[in-house]
């Protein structure tokens, strides 16, 4: 039974994630100056200027039961993998450590599941300068790795860790000293775009709802 609820809790959450009747919704027309953003995955570690020495980092997602521990055999998503390394043994065992070591309730990067009651954690993991593996552990974490945020890839990353997981940035415009970001929410019924402008230390300083279409005779999925 849990497989069902599964499938169905993957096809609800797919609308949510903006996946859904993006064709039936207008294409954002981006203004001079504006820039779409790249997938997560096509970073690479030259497009991050770090506060920190990093040779490689990379983000994965992994789901884990309700009493917070990791499934049998669990699976992998990896969303960026930048700079290189070699994973022998010991890099191995390292990662299978900082795995289980975050699975705490106040572990901040983590959602739960309707229906299931599982989690999906997301870990970011870095190699330091001693050449040891180590995982981010809070939100502030991720802004010291990152210092001033003043490139495309580290907005992206920022927005990916501190915003709601069904929120879309779509593009991005330097305007001044702030960045205005293009946001989409896309559901089956409805779509919204916003603006959002964050400063260089990541704080979101404005937001202001640009565009909502919503369908006639439409009814939302209920979860």
């Amino acid at each position: 039974m849990q497989t069902i609820f599964q499938w169905v809790f993957i096809i609800i959450f797919s609308f949510t994630l903006n996946y859904a009747n993006e064709s039936t919704f207008p294409k954002p027309i981006l203004q001079k100056g504006e820039k779409r953003f790249q997938a997560l995955k096509n970073y690479t570690l030259d497009d991050f200027h770090f506060n920190w020495h990093i040779n490689y980092f990379d983000i994965v997602t992994y789901e884990v039961d309700p009493s917070l521990k990791l499934k049998k055999d669990p699976r992998f998503e990896t969303v960026l993998d930048a700079g290189t390394v070699k994973m022998d043994k010991k890099r191995k065992k390292e990662l299978d450590w900082l795995t289980k070591a975050i699975l705490k309730k106040s572990y901040f990067w983590k959602i739960q599941y309707p229906m299931l009651l599982d989690y999906r954690f997301t870990s970011l993991r870095f190699l330091d300068e001693k050449g040891r593996f180590k995982a981010i552990g809070t939100l502030h974490d991720i802004l010291d790795m990152l210092g001033e945020i003043d490139t495309e890839a580290e907005l992206h990353l920022w927005i990916f860790a501190s915003e709601q997981p069904y929120w879309q940035p779509y593009s991005y415009k330097k305007i001044g000293t702030l960045y205005r970001v293009r946001f989409r929410l896309i559901s089956e019924c409805s779509y919204e775009e916003r603006f959002r402008y964050y400063n260089r230390e990541g704080d979101a300083v404005k937001n202001k709802k640009i565009k909502a279409i919503r369908k006639t005779n439409c009814e939302e999925p209920v979860m």
